[in-house]
Protein backbone atom coordinates (compact mmCIF):
# COMPACT_ATOMS: atom_id res chain seq x y z
CA UNK A 1 0.00 0.00 0.00
CA UNK A 2 1.33 3.39 -1.00
CA UNK A 3 1.70 5.99 1.70
CA UNK A 4 -0.61 9.16 1.21
CA UNK A 5 1.50 12.36 1.52
CA UNK A 6 -0.70 15.07 2.24
CA UNK A 7 2.06 17.88 3.57
CA UNK A 8 5.42 18.75 3.61
CA UNK A 9 5.78 16.91 6.82
CA UNK A 10 4.44 13.70 5.32
CA UNK A 11 6.97 13.78 2.64
CA UNK A 12 10.04 14.69 4.89
CA UNK A 13 9.03 11.48 6.66
CA UNK A 14 8.66 9.72 3.43
CA UNK A 15 12.24 10.66 2.37
CA UNK A 16 14.10 10.48 5.68
CA UNK A 17 14.87 6.93 5.46
CA UNK A 18 16.18 7.26 1.87
CA UNK A 19 18.01 11.10 2.64
CA UNK A 20 19.33 9.41 5.55
CA UNK A 21 20.72 6.03 3.86
CA UNK A 22 22.49 8.62 0.95
CA UNK A 23 24.27 10.54 3.65
CA UNK A 24 25.91 7.31 5.55
CA UNK A 25 27.11 5.94 2.04
CA UNK A 26 28.67 9.65 1.19
CA UNK A 27 29.87 10.06 4.86
CA UNK A 28 31.73 6.53 4.00
CA UNK A 29 32.74 7.21 0.81
CA UNK A 30 34.50 10.42 2.25
CA UNK A 31 35.94 8.42 5.16
CA UNK A 32 37.65 6.18 2.82
CA UNK A 33 39.34 8.63 1.07
CA UNK A 34 41.02 10.54 3.81
CA UNK A 35 42.12 7.18 5.32
CA UNK A 36 43.62 6.24 2.26
CA UNK A 37 45.09 9.23 2.50
CA UNK A 38 46.77 8.87 5.80
CA UNK A 39 47.63 5.46 4.74
CA UNK A 40 49.61 6.74 1.83
CA UNK A 41 51.01 9.49 4.66
CA UNK A 42 52.63 7.11 6.54
CA UNK A 43 53.71 4.64 3.81
CA UNK A 44 55.32 7.72 1.26
CA UNK A 45 58.59 6.86 0.60
CA UNK A 46 60.34 9.25 2.94
CA UNK A 47 62.24 6.94 5.42
CA UNK A 48 66.33 6.06 4.10
CA UNK A 49 68.14 3.95 3.63
CA UNK A 50 65.74 1.86 1.52
CA UNK A 51 63.90 -0.72 3.25
CA UNK A 52 63.86 1.01 6.55
CA UNK A 53 59.95 0.97 8.48
CA UNK A 54 60.56 4.22 10.44
CA UNK A 55 62.02 7.82 9.01
CA UNK A 56 65.12 8.35 10.60
CA UNK A 57 64.58 11.77 13.05
CA UNK A 58 61.19 10.85 14.47
CA UNK A 59 59.30 7.83 16.05
CA UNK A 60 55.94 7.03 14.54
CA UNK A 61 53.31 6.64 17.28
CA UNK A 62 50.40 5.53 14.88
CA UNK A 63 48.19 8.27 16.99
CA UNK A 64 47.32 9.89 13.88
CA UNK A 65 46.14 7.06 11.84
CA UNK A 66 44.12 5.47 14.65
CA UNK A 67 42.32 9.11 15.18
CA UNK A 68 40.47 9.05 12.26
CA UNK A 69 36.83 8.85 12.61
CA UNK A 70 33.41 9.13 11.44
CA UNK A 71 30.36 10.22 13.34
CA UNK A 72 26.95 8.47 12.95
CA UNK A 73 24.98 10.88 10.85
CA UNK A 74 22.06 12.42 13.20
CA UNK A 75 19.84 15.07 13.50
CA UNK A 76 20.49 18.61 14.17
CA UNK A 77 16.82 20.33 14.17
CA UNK A 78 15.99 19.83 10.72
CA UNK A 79 19.47 18.51 9.32
CA UNK A 80 20.93 15.45 8.92
CA UNK A 81 24.54 15.92 10.16
CA UNK A 82 28.07 13.88 10.06
CA UNK A 83 31.31 14.55 11.21
CA UNK A 84 34.36 12.98 9.26
CA UNK A 85 38.00 14.09 11.15
CA UNK A 86 39.62 13.93 13.79
CA UNK A 87 38.11 14.99 16.77
CA UNK A 88 39.22 17.79 19.93
CA UNK A 89 40.98 14.71 21.82
CA UNK A 90 43.41 14.60 19.09
CA UNK A 91 43.83 17.66 18.30
CA UNK A 92 44.80 18.37 21.89
CA UNK A 93 46.62 15.38 22.07
CA UNK A 94 50.46 15.78 23.31
CA UNK A 95 52.67 13.33 21.74
CA UNK A 96 55.53 11.53 24.64
CA UNK A 97 57.86 14.13 25.81
CA UNK A 98 61.15 13.88 24.66
CA UNK A 99 59.27 14.01 20.78
CA UNK A 100 60.90 17.25 19.37
CA UNK A 101 60.41 18.48 16.23
CA UNK A 102 61.48 20.75 13.84
CA UNK A 103 59.02 22.87 11.92
CA UNK A 104 59.57 26.16 9.55
CA UNK A 105 63.26 26.01 11.29
CA UNK A 106 62.25 26.33 14.79
CA UNK A 107 62.30 23.46 17.06
CA UNK A 108 59.26 22.83 19.04
CA UNK A 109 58.79 20.34 22.40
CA UNK A 110 54.97 19.21 23.03
CA UNK A 111 53.62 18.77 19.36
CA UNK A 112 50.05 18.07 19.20
CA UNK A 113 47.96 16.30 17.34
CA UNK A 114 47.20 19.89 15.54
CA UNK A 115 50.83 20.34 14.80
CA UNK A 116 50.76 16.78 13.08
CA UNK A 117 47.70 17.29 10.68
CA UNK A 118 49.41 20.79 9.74
CA UNK A 119 52.64 18.32 8.68
CA UNK A 120 49.98 16.27 7.05
CA UNK A 121 48.89 18.83 4.91
CA UNK A 122 52.40 20.55 4.71
CA UNK A 123 54.62 18.33 2.89
CA UNK A 124 56.24 17.23 6.33
CA UNK A 125 56.18 14.18 8.38
CA UNK A 126 57.04 15.13 11.94
CA UNK A 127 58.20 18.39 10.97
CA UNK A 128 61.79 16.88 10.55
CA UNK A 129 61.12 14.72 7.49
CA UNK A 130 60.34 16.46 3.80
CA UNK A 131 57.30 14.40 1.93
CA UNK A 132 56.06 14.98 -1.40
CA UNK A 133 52.08 16.07 -0.66
CA UNK A 134 49.92 18.03 1.13
CA UNK A 135 47.59 14.86 1.85
CA UNK A 136 44.18 16.95 3.45
CA UNK A 137 44.30 19.05 -0.31
CA UNK A 138 44.88 16.05 -2.01
CA UNK A 139 41.59 14.33 -0.41
CA UNK A 140 39.61 17.16 -1.15
CA UNK A 141 40.59 17.41 -4.60
CA UNK A 142 39.98 13.47 -4.96
CA UNK A 143 36.46 14.11 -4.26
CA UNK A 144 36.01 17.14 -6.26
CA UNK A 145 37.71 14.88 -9.38
CA UNK A 146 35.91 11.78 -8.80
CA UNK A 147 32.35 13.39 -7.75
CA UNK A 148 32.35 17.08 -8.91
CA UNK A 149 32.16 17.72 -4.99
CA UNK A 150 30.56 16.28 -1.94
CA UNK A 151 27.26 17.60 -3.12
CA UNK A 152 27.38 16.20 -6.20
CA UNK A 153 28.26 12.76 -4.39
CA UNK A 154 25.50 13.10 -2.53
CA UNK A 155 23.44 13.64 -5.10
CA UNK A 156 24.86 10.40 -6.94
CA UNK A 157 24.24 8.60 -4.44
CA UNK A 158 20.31 9.34 -3.49
CA UNK A 159 19.79 8.05 -7.13
CA UNK A 160 21.88 4.90 -6.33
CA UNK A 161 18.90 4.54 -3.60
CA UNK A 162 15.73 5.15 -6.06
CA UNK A 163 15.39 9.06 -5.32
CA UNK A 164 14.71 10.48 -8.20
CA UNK A 165 16.75 13.85 -8.57
CA UNK A 166 18.23 16.23 -11.16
Amino acid sequence: MANKISNIDGLGKVLMPYIEKAMKMTRDVIFEIISQKVIDYYNEPVFSPPGRTEPDYYDRTGKLMESLSASAVSRDGNELVFTVGFDDDYLQFRYPSGFTTRYYGKSYNNVTGHDVLNYFNDSSHGGTVDGEHDYWDEALEEINTKYGSITNLFKQNCKKIGMLIK
